[in-house]
């Protein structure tokens, strides 16, 4: 199609491709409008991140379409269901590396970024689950060469746990549109705590349709942080490991970060949205605290109480950690 981040011409073209029945919720409507809207008004995008973006919210509206009319064609989940192991606190702390030694402990469900990418139509063949991997390994050489500091600063890879920041696109808000674009009037509307409410509602009820409910699931993002009780609220147990950093550090790499995921869309990258943004942060009583330089041996901790054997650190190089990079 025509090059265009209008949001309605964009909902036309998936009905003109796929047909169905598009009846998403408030939320995921409000939330594309409002970031497509602010997106184009700023005007920073060079136009090959356009053609990005473009590509990303038509991915992002095809999934949505696909979950609904599952939603629509299947009973209600059970409410509750998740158990939930969750990394959140300061970014920049080794969490991604916590988040892959506990994937690998064998007790737990997690998601991967080609099945955040594109959960949906679930379940799958082997060969559809082939061709979705593909696709993400695609996603990720686009992100390389748009970006080349991006995955040193962040490893991604196809095949391994993914942030929720991705998936939660589905529900049309989510860090990961405040992070790589510059949209803060999005990230306040984002803020709210109903909409919050509404989306991690509809996060949960993805969630408990594409992973087992037999084993509890890890889940990671530092902007899980402010959102501890919502969770606590919608699963059947949580278990919350909140990564601790100096936060001068951690301003600082995150910023980097920002400015590498940014680079892939906009024409010259301002972190000033994100300044001091995790200095402030409220550790949640249920908590259990954790510096950034003991993930390793908290894997072990977690792996033992499973009784399973514990992923060593050095398997994940050098793919996880290239050049000594914090993630």
């Amino acid at each position: 199609m025509p090059l265009s981040l209008e949001y309605g011409r964009l909902v036309e073209n998936v009905l003109r491709e796929s047909g169905g029945e598009w009846s998403p919720s408030a939320t995921f409507d409000d939330g594309m409008q409002i970031l497509l809207r602010e997106v184009q008004l700023r005007n920073r995008l060079h136009r090959e991140g356009r053609r990005l973006l473009q590509h990303e919210v038509l991915r992002i509206i095809r999934q949505r379409l696909l979950l609904d009319t599952l939603v629509r064609h299947t009973p209600a989940m059970e409410q509750r269901a998740l158990r939930v192991l969750l990394i959140t606190g300061m970014p920049r702390t080794k969490s991604t590396l916590l988040h892959n030694l506990l994937a690998d402990v064998g007790a737990f469900s997690w998601v991967s970024y080609a099945q955040a990418l594109e959960p949906f139509p679930w379940p799958r063949s082997t060969a559809d689950e082939e061709r979705v991997v593909a696709r993400a390994s695609a996603h990720l050489r686009v992100l390389r060469k748009m970006s080349p500091d991006l995955l040193r600063i962040h490893p991604m890879r196809e095949d391994r746990p993914e942030e929720c920041i991705t998936l939660m696109q589905l529900t049309g808000r989510s860090d990961r549109f405040t992070i790589s674009l510059t949209v803060p009037e999005y990230r306040e509307w984002a803020a709210q705590p109903s909409i919050a409410a509404l989306a991690y509602a509809e996060y949960f009820q993805i969630l408990e349709r594409i992973v087992p409910l037999s084993r509890p699931i890890v889940l990671k993002a530092p902007t899980h942080a402010p959102y501890v009780n919502l969770i606590e609220g919608l699963s059947e147990s949580v278990r919350c490991l909140w990564l601790q950093r100096d936060a001068t550090e951690v301003d600082r790499s995150f910023r980097e970060l920002v400015t590498a995921c940014r680079t892939v869309f906009e024409a010259d990258s301002d972190t000033s949205d994100w300044a001091s943004a995790w200095s402030a942060l409220s550790i949640p009583a249920c908590a259990e605290v954790c510096a950034w330089t003991q993930v390793e041996s908290v894997a072990c901790e977690i792996a033992a109480e499973s009784r399973r054997p514990a992923p060593h650190p050095k398997d994940y190089e050098p793919w996880l950690a290239p050049r000594g990079a914090v993630s």
